[in-house]
């Protein structure tokens, strides 16, 4: 397998979060809570992202992350901001 495209996918994925082409759902989510984990982040994404890509989008530093022990936790402010980049279509 080549190591490059397998670099290149995960980046493409995050363009296609930033950019709206990826619906976010469930964001009630957001509401009560600071962090969320990779699990939850893809629930938000409606599963269209797997849990592996996330995690390797943290260990790339792509998805900001705070660890709690083993367990990565992703701020909320960051899925807000995703979420608000994702709703403005023209912003990038």
């Amino acid at each position: 397998m080549n190591n490059k495209m397998h670099a290149i996918k995960p980046l493409k994925i995050l363009n296609l979060i930033r950019k709206g082409k990826i619906e976010m759902k469930n964001t009630e989510l957001l509401d009560s809570r600071n962090f969320v984990t990779p699990t939850e982040f893809c629930d938000i994404c409606d599963n269209q992202i797997s849990v592996t890509t996330v995690n390797l989008l943290i260990r790339k530093g792509e998805i900001p992350c705070c660890k709690m022990g083993r367990k990565n936790l992703i701020p909320v402010s960051y899925v807000r901001k995703i979420l608000e980049v994702g709703t403005n279509k023209g912003v990038d």
